[in-house]
């Protein structure tokens, strides 16, 4: 749910949940769909051909780490195919990326997306798999590993 009240803070978000949502059988779950869906919606109406602007430092974080690959995303539309892809709600975060409050790292395994990685003033805030789903312990070792290696923090 934090994710999805992040969502909420973007500028006009009740304007486009006005124009875009469907009455939908309250359950939180329906709720948090539904609220992403119209996120998603409303992620290619925006810009989605703006790139993000990183800090060199996130930029030199990209690559192999073990048997995981890190990425950012170059683009909104990239962020959005990832939350497709995770079942999740990272795109919200874009105008946090564009602003550089945040960070999202896709992390890679044999070239499939599994989780995201939000990092914030060089910390790992959040990691989460499909659905946000917890990171298994073995990836979550190798992720705080990556994170120590390549973003001490400034």
């Amino acid at each position: 749910w934090r994710d999805t009240l992040r969502m909420l803070q973007v500028h006009n978000a009740f304007e486009y949940l006005e124009q875009h949502f469907i009455k939908v059988k309250l359950t939180s779950k329906k709720l948090h769909d539904e609220i992403i869906r119209v996120f998603h919606i409303v992620s290619y109406e925006l810009d989605s051909k703006e790139g993000f602007q990183y800090d060199e430092k996130y930029l030199s974080a990209c690559g192999r780490y073990k048997e995981l690959e890190f990425k950012l995303p170059q683009t909104v539309k990239e962020l959005s195919l990832w939350a497709t892809i995770l079942h999740n709600c990272m795109f919200g975060y874009s105008n946090r990326i564009h602003r550089q409050q945040s960070v999202i790292y896709g992390v890679f395994k044999n070239e499939e997306l599994l989780y995201a990685v939000e990092i914030t003033n060089f910390s790992i805030v959040q990691a989460k798999a499909v659905s946000n789903g917890v990171v298994p312990d073995g990836d979550m070792s190798v992720i705080r590993g990556w994170k120590s290696n390549y973003l001490l923090v400034m």
